[in-house]
């Protein structure tokens, strides 16, 4: 894996980033209305819906889980109402797991109110701020792709760039 130096800037993006996904999470459920969820179970369920059908293990693998935490998450939300377990079909040793219709309408919510709650935030900023952050949108999808190991689409530069 290739390193970049460490240089004050770079940590100052790690720590930016880290202060705005905090702070949309922290937000996000409140303005919903909605059961509070933790990270990790709020993202098993936008998976879960995004994904409906899938096998307890491919979320382990998707979220980088441990089989034995995503048990656990999975019990949580089936308790909540979030989700239903069913047999697999082609295998009834195994389970396929899909979003119920609370979960649908409880991902919209929060996703309307967090988009609702960036879009505010970012209406209430200079225009050099939001043409600098619309700029970036194609690095930090490159970044989010590194750092699951995926590869993002150029959006928005040019390879020359």
């Amino acid at each position: 894996m290739a390193t970049v130096s460490n240089p004050p800037d770079l940590r100052a993006l790690d720590s930016a980033l880290r202060d705005v996904a905090r702070a949309v999470r922290r937000a996000t459920p409140r303005l919903a209305g909605a059961e509070p969820l933790t990270d990790t179970q709020f993202e098993v369920l936008r998976i879960v819906v995004h994904n409906p059908g899938a096998a307890p293990g491919e979320l382990a693998a998707r979220t980088g889980m441990q089989p034995s935490n995503m048990s656990v998450t999975l019990r949580q939300l089936a308790e909540y109402g979030l989700i239903d377990r069913k047999p697999d079909p082609a295998d009834r040793r195994c389970s396929r797991i899909s979003p119920t219709e609370k979960a649908v309408a409880h991902a919209r919510e929060m996703e309307a109110v967090r988009t609702g709650l960036v879009l505010d935030a970012l209406a209430g900023l200079e225009p050099a701020d939001r043409d600098s952050l619309t700029a970036a949108v194609g690095g930090l999808r490159a970044l989010a792709a590194a750092l699951t190991g995926a590869t993002a689409p150029r959006v928005g530069r040019s390879r020359e760039n």
